[in-house]
């Protein structure tokens, strides 16, 4: 009997399938919405809500998946990660199977990219930067909506300036990227109904591949996502 071992990289999936939801997305928003109203609007809306989050969502476990995989590959000596030294090796596994609460696997998402890099003697992240602080905003988000609160949202005249009853995330958000084509012309809140369009899903996208190539040049690894986001038409 032969027995074959491989290893399976999720986050390869989660960055696919961020950028296939994102352009069903695109696909909606380029539509012709001028003679569109009624039930047949809102069923658009709610396909658009399904890929944008969807889209959301992949990306951020893109993230996630990623750095637990480099680490587990420097746990076990994996072909990609012989260049990691033996002590900066030993010293990540140690951190990892710690029992304490500041270990490096129960850090959040962002911490564990922080504190794999101190642990390889790396430049960590400038935590004041604006990828780093977009990508606490794009989790931040993703929070939200899992562990959704219901909060009252002013609708005003699309022509009058409105700042109050408006969601925490729009702040810093609102300018970043493309309203939803959906509710741009509207007096909705920015968040959700504006920000939960193909420009937050791109944008999002964008940053997590960015944040997670600039991580891999700084610890000198190949990525093993390299040749989709090379295929990736955002």
């Amino acid at each position: 009997m032969v027995n074959i071992q491989f290893r399976a990289y999720f986050s390869i999936q989660h960055l696919k399938s961020a950028y296939l939801l994102g352009i069903e997305s695109k696909k909606l928003e380029e539509l012709d919405l001028t003679n569109i109203c009624g039930s047949e609007k809102n069923d658009l809306i709610s396909r658009n809500l399904a890929f944008v989050t969807g889209s959301l969502f992949a990306s951020v476990s893109f993230l996630e998946a990623t750095i637990r995989e480099v680490i587990c590959d420097i746990i076990d000596t994996k072909d990609r990660t012989l260049n990691i030294p033996t002590k900066d090796r030993d010293s990540v596994v140690v951190d990892w199977n710690k029992k304490s609460r500041d270990s490096l696997e129960r850090l959040s998402i962002l911490n564990k990219y922080q504190r794999t890099l101190s642990i390889l003697n790396k430049v960590t992240f400038d935590s004041g930067s604006e990828i780093f602080i977009d990508l606490i905003n794009v989790i931040e988000v993703r929070n939200a909506l899992i562990h959704y609160t219901p909060e009252d949202y002013s609708i005003h005249s699309p022509f009058v300036s409105e700042i109050n009853n408006q969601h925490a995330l729009t702040e810093y958000l609102d300018g970043k990227f493309e309203h939803s084509v959906f509710f741009e012309r509207t007096g909705n809140p920015f968040f959700p109904d504006k920000c939960l369009g193909y420009g937050f899903s791109r944008w999002t996208l964008e940053n997590s591949i960015k944040f997670v190539n600039e991580f891999h040049n700084k610890i000198g690894l190949k990525p093993i996502y390299k040749q989709i986001t090379e295929d990736i038409k955002l």
